[in-house]
């Protein structure tokens, strides 16, 4: 059913973003339409935004997709699973439940008033050739910067490395430019590492590279600098914050790690390090395996990309 309402969509795509969905994550629900028979008749998809176009609160639940096979059509199918999505965005504390589809799509448009939803905003999107060259050039897609973040130990640099391959990506690691600092500069490094590696950043993602920065990235200054840097050059990005929340694992993890840069455990217990108060791909590490919580990350990154 999937793959009729989203046919662009690869099938390792469409496996990706149903593990995600069936992952346990309190963000997201699927709710199926099944027959007597046990044939499935239509799905929802449904998520928590955090905010969503012509609403007004937070979080609000949002229709990521609804499709009931045609022969089931018209039997009230699908405002049973748009009554259930709804009631479970309430039960997460929303007071506003929205949707979407392309301006043109006039029988998604009739579903949707019908069902109860008030058209919020309209939008066209506009574009002008200015050169035959351009008119005639491939457009490639926007590039994006993966931002990680994390305690040292955290198992960030592990993962970065993994996607940093998965996804041909600059990888920038915040660690190995700070080193480098202090052994060629002999310098007292404070935020030289950050702007450095910010500038390195903008030139690839202008160039059209994906990168990857792999940083600390503690605090709302550093937070808010790495996504100045992707807007500056009109790149996409996405944060990723690495958790190990089991602190006993991460403190074997700091003193028998093998690395050119030395921390120690209570350097880590000291750093200043900001609760999240943004939106951001979560990843816990503690007593799982790194292909488990990379593939997570595989997951996370599909649903979020589509978004």
């Amino acid at each position: 059913m999937r793959s009729a309402l989203w046919p662009h969509c690869t099938s390792e795509r469409h496996a990706a973003e149903m593990r995600v969905y069936s992952g346990g994550d309190s963000s997201l629900i699927t709710h199926v339409a099944v027959d007597s028979d046990g044939s499935l008749r239509g799905f929802v998809e449904a998520s928590l935004r955090s905010r969503a176009d012509g609403c007004t609160t937070q979080p609000v639940g949002y229709v990521e997709g609804i499709f009931v096979q045609p022969e089931f059509r018209r039997r009230g199918i699908a405002r049973a699973l748009i009554d259930a999505a709804e009631q479970w965005a309430t039960s997460n504390g929303c007071v506003e439940f929205a949707s979407d589809c392309r301006i043109e799509n006039e029988a998604s448009i009739h579903f949707h008033r019908s069902l109860g939803f008030d058209i919020a905003k309209r939008l066209v999107h506009f574009r002008r050739a200015i050169s035959k060259e351009f008119e005639n050039a491939k457009i490639a897609p926007k590039p994006t910067l993966y931002i990680f973040s994390g305690l040292p130990g955290a198992g960030k640099t592990t993962l970065s490395h993994r996607l940093a391959k998965e996804r041909k990506a600059v990888h920038l690691r915040i660690d190995t430019i700070e080193q480098a600092l202090r052994d060629i500069c002999k310098i007292d490094v404070q935020a030289e590492g950050y702007r450095l590696a910010y500038r390195i950043a903008a030139d690839n993602l202008r160039l059209g590279l994906n990168v990857i920065a792999d940083s600390c990235n503690p605090i709302e200054l550093t937070r808010d600098e790495w996504e100045n840097v992707a807007r500056q050059v009109q790149a996409r990005f996405v944060n990723i914050e690495i958790i190990c929340s089991d602190k006993r694992e991460h403190r074997e993890r700091i003193e028998h790690r093998q690395s050119d840069v030395v921390v120690r455990w209570d350097e880590v217990e000291r750093r200043e390090y900001h609760s999240w108060t943004r939106e951001r791909i979560a990843i816990e590490t503690a007593g799982r395996t790194e292909a488990g919580c990379f593939d997570e990350l595989l997951s996370r990154l599909a649903v979020a990309e589509k978004k």
